[in-house]
């Protein structure tokens, strides 16, 4: 049971630290042309490689928050006794629960 609970602490810490990395590529990768009148530059930054590159880290890393909120849940229920929640599992599961609403309508 323990090295399960280390390897899934492990796999949770490592989605959560791809998800910052990934979501903070988005608006360094972005560009960011003038968006408040049409123009061949804001046609060309969404056409650019890099618009679709920073968008794919952004919803990565917002796929990536869901599994993050999860472990995170997991990881505070687990070693409880029945019936009872640990510190912050509530919260824990309000979180998984709104990522994966997130996501859902994200890709509606």
């Amino acid at each position: 049971m323990f090295a399960f609970k280390t390897l899934f602490a492990v796999l949770a810490a490592t989605a959560a630290v791809a998800a910052g990395v990934l979501l903070l590529l988005f608006p360094v990768l972005r560009p960011w042309p003038d968006e408040s009148l049409p123009s061949v530059a804001l046609a060309a930054a969404f056409a650019s490689d890099r618009w679709a590159l920073a968008h794919l880290c952004g919803i990565a890393g917002l796929g990536l928050l869901a599994p993050t909120f999860l472990g995170l849940r997991t990881l505070l229920r687990d070693g409880t006794a029945p019936g009872s929640a640990a510190p912050g599992a509530r919260a824990a599961t309000a979180a998984a629960a709104t990522a994966w609403a997130g996501a859902a309508l994200c890709s509606l």
